[in-house]
């Protein structure tokens, strides 16, 4: 349940979520505090919890983009001995047209980033997302984990999903999901 929710108007005449405390139906309470860079983009969100009636600082994360503002980097923090402490990251990519290409997911581990898993995505002419693969980094290599293949109609509406899974030496398909859209409104039935 959001308890409050505080927004202000920025330079660029955006409306902007300031702030948010959202409490539990227990009566437990997390606040969000949000920030902006001049371009309106999230640069960094902090959360707090409440003890006994005292914010405490829990856990933030950090935004970075690139020229065109596609996000390019994600850093997790956690609180930790009064400091905020890397816990993780996401690195992205994109192509020429500014499409999501490549995620790896990084943990900082002994000083160093570590490679967790990374996701691949490749896109049809109409710019659809047709397949998207998950590796993991196991034994300092990138190793096969699942694939989702993404089929669309004319209209370019996602009409099904193919999940499949590695086995260690091939893939076996593992679900399929099909979509059906409302003839005029076009929306999920």
């Amino acid at each position: 349940i959001i308890s409050k929710l505080n927004s202000k108007r920025s330079a660029n005449e955006n409306f902007l979520i300031d702030s948010l405390i959202s409490e539990s139906v227990g009566g437990g309470k997390i606040k969000f505090l949000f920030e902006y860079n001049s371009d309106d983009k999230l640069i960094e969100w902090t959360m707090f919890y409440d003890e006994n009636g005292n914010w405490q600082i829990d856990f933030k994360e950090e935004y970075f983009y690139d020229t065109h503002y596609n996000l390019i980097r994600e850093i997790y923090f956690d609180w930790y001995n009064a400091a905020w402490d890397s816990s993780s990251q996401n690195l992205h990519e994109y192509n020429q047209d500014n499409k999501l290409i490549l995620t790896t997911f990084q943990t900082y581990l002994t000083n160093n980033w570590e490679n967790e898993a990374r996701r691949t995505y490749v896109y049809d002419q109409a710019g659809n997302e047709i397949t998207s693969l998950l590796e993991l980094w196991q034994n300092n290599q990138w190793t096969n984990s699942n694939m989702v293949y993404s089929y669309y109609s004319p209209e370019n509406r996602r009409d099904s999903i193919l999940f499949q899974i590695w086995d260690g030496n091939d893939w076996q398909n593992y679900s399929r999901t099909s979509f059906y859209y409302d003839s005029l409104t076009t929306f999920l039935k």
